[in-house]
C-alpha cells in the first residue's frame, strides 16, 4: 500500500507513510482518510514519510494540492508537522518538499528520522507547556534570515 497512516493512541502520535509510485490525488485521498478517521486528534503531532516516495507529478496538479494542504488539511491539524526526506532523493525533489513545507506553519523537513522526532517532541512540549510553536533556537545563528546558511 503506498499511502496509509497509522494513529498511534498510546504515543498520541500520527504517521503518514508515503512510498512507490504515488501521485497528488493519492496523496489528497490519504489525507481526507486521515481527517474523516473517528480516531483523529488534531492535537497530536504528525510525521510524514515520504524516504521511500517516488513522486508522479502531474502537470498542473501541484497548485490544487498545494491550495487543499494549505487551505484545508494544514488548518485541520493543531499540531507540529515533521516530514521526513532521504538526503540522497532527487535534488529538484527535495527542494521543491522543502520549499513547500516552509510555506506550512511549524512544519519542517529532515533527513533524518531522529532529530525529525526530538523536534516534534520538543514542539509538542512547547505548545502544552502554552509557550509558542516555534521557540527561538539560539543554535541557529539566524540561519531563517539567510538561507545559503543553512548546511546539508
Amino acid at each position: 500500500m503506498p499511502c496509509r497512516y497509522h494513529i498511534n493512541h498510546e504515543d498520541e502520535f500520527v504517521t503518514l507513510h508515503l512510498e512507490g509510485e504515488t501521485d497528488l490525488v493519492a496523496m489528497y485521498e490519504l489525507c481526507q482518510r486521515l481527517l474523516n478517521d473517528p480516531d483523529y486528534n488534531p492535537e497530536w503531532p504528525q510525521l510524514v514519510d515520504l524516504r521511500a516516495l517516488e513522486l508522479l507529478l502531474r502537470e498542473g496538479a501541484m497548485q490544487p494540492f498545494a491550495r487543499y494542504v494549505r487551505g484545508n488539511y494544514r488548518p485541520r491539524v493543531n499540531a507540529p508537522i515533521a516530514v521526513i526526506i532521504d538526503g540522497s532523493m532527487d535534488s529538484d525533489f527535495c527542494a521543491g518538499v522543502f520549499r513547500f513545507v516552509c510555506t506550512l506553519p511549524n512544519a519542517e523537513v529532515f533527513d533524518d528520522y531522529a532529530l525529525a522526532i526530538k523536534w516534534l517532541l520538543r514542539q509538542a512540549s512547547v505548545v502544552c507547556d502554552g509557550g509558542s510553536a516555534q521557540p527561538q533556537d539560539p543554535d541557529r545563528n539566524g540561519a531563517d534570515e539567510h538561507p545559503e546558511q543553512i548546511r546539508a
